[in-house]
């Protein structure tokens, strides 16, 4: 009993020391560059769509939960509302592209996700991808920079709906 305890706590400090190591963007801050690839293995840039169009990109954990199928399907349902509006939507998580792939087929999701399993921008971002993974969704102005952010650890599929009232208020 005492070994799983300290194992326990060994665990949640490790947690806590690896939390703190990446501090989050924070509005007005500026947007990292990296280049990932989406589900059909295209590589998106960063650099590239900064200044193209408002960029909304959430970060969702790995695997296939129902909170993260309602939460991309969310956004899915939203997508000609988010086009109309200017904006680009983006998932990433750390999934292979292979899964994310299966995911966006299996979904028909009209929007790309991107694999990140190296934690390029989740790093980049300061997003942690374990077992207390952040569900956040930043919305980048056309100058690049951090104008909204949302964090919620159980409710992804609020986020599209915020996101999407926010991104209509800055036509």
């Amino acid at each position: 009993m005492k070994k799983t305890l300290f194992i326990t706590l060994l665990f949640f400090a490790g947690s806590i020391s690896c939390w703190s190591q990446n501090k989050q963007l924070d509005l007005g801050d500026k947007v990292p560059d990296f280049n990932l690839p989406n589900q059909d293995g295209k590589i998106f840039s960063m650099k590239d769509s900064v200044g193209s169009s408002v960029l909304v990109i959430f970060f969702y954990p790995k695997g296939e939960s129902a909170l993260t199928k309602n939460e991309v399907c969310a956004f899915n349902d939203s997508i000609g509302k988010f086009n109309a509006a200017g904006a680009l939507v983006i998932g990433i998580s750390g999934n292979s592209v292979e899964d994310i792939k299966k995911f966006h087929d299996k979904n028909h999701l009209k929007y790309d996700l991107l694999s990140d399993p190296k934690g390029v921008a989740l790093k980049a971002f300061g997003v942690k991808e374990n077992m207390f993974s952040n569900r956040i969704t930043y919305v980048i102005n056309i100058a690049g920079v951090v104008a909204y952010k949302n964090y919620s650890l159980t409710d992804g599929k609020k986020h599209a709906g915020e996101a999407l009232k926010f991104v209509s208020e800055l036509k």
